[in-house]
């Protein structure tokens, strides 16, 4: 299993639910959504590819995947293209199962417009939510929610926005709740994996 760089690709979710869980709030949310299951092998070549990081601004452009992985077969991971990480997506499931998650993004900081962030869900509601971005010309800082157990709170007292939160700050945030994003085998698809069609 190819190493997948988080850094740059489009938001990403992980649930602390089974695929089958994430599933079964599908047929209740307000739009279509249509899944198919799929091999495996599609989904590796998927990951292996430069698509993963070229992020699209329109739905009907986008890829998006729901799996469990080997290392985690009692959660699951929604791997997308589109730009917002199908924020509405994430969140409407979230509401229904009452889900527990969290989505994030990282972006390299010699990007034009870096955004760093993660957002933590709760019983179906965001509860915290920390983010550093730049938005022409400035960079912006901004959090929400009680800090959770994980955090390092020193990082916020940087005198640089940008080194507030960045892609190794989140990743070792990741690690303490038991997600090594540079582990190959975090990424490796487990048994069941479905290609979504969002309209």
């Amino acid at each position: 299993m190819n190493i997948i760089n988080p850094i740059g690709i489009a938001p990403f979710t992980i649930f602390y639910h089974t695929v089958n869980e994430v599933l079964s709030a599908l047929p209740k949310l307000l739009f279509a959504v249509r899944s198919e299951r799929v091999d495996r092998s599609e989904l590796c070549a998927f990951m292996a590819s430069k698509a993963l990081y070229v992020p699209v601004y329109h739905r009907k452009d986008s890829i998006t995947y729901l799996f469990n992985t080997v290392s985690s077969p009692n959660l699951s991971i929604l791997l997308t293209t589109l730009s917002d990480g199908e924020s509405s997506l994430m969140r409407c499931i979230n509401r229904i199962i009452k889900g527990k998650s969290i989505n994030v993004k990282m972006d390299s900081l010699k990007e034009a417009y870096p955004y760093n962030a993660f957002e933590y869900y709760e019983g179906g509601e965001i509860t915290r939510m920390v983010r550093s971005m730049r938005d022409y010309p400035r960079w912006q800082f901004y959090e929400t929610g009680t800090p959770l157990f994980f955090e390092d709170l020193e990082n916020y007292k940087a005198k640089m926005i940008k080194h507030k939160v960045t892609p190794e700050i989140l990743l070792s945030y990741l690690k303490k709740l038991g997600f090594d994003l540079n582990d190959p085998s975090f990424w490796e698809p487990g048994d069941i994996v479905h290609r979504l069609y969002i309209r």
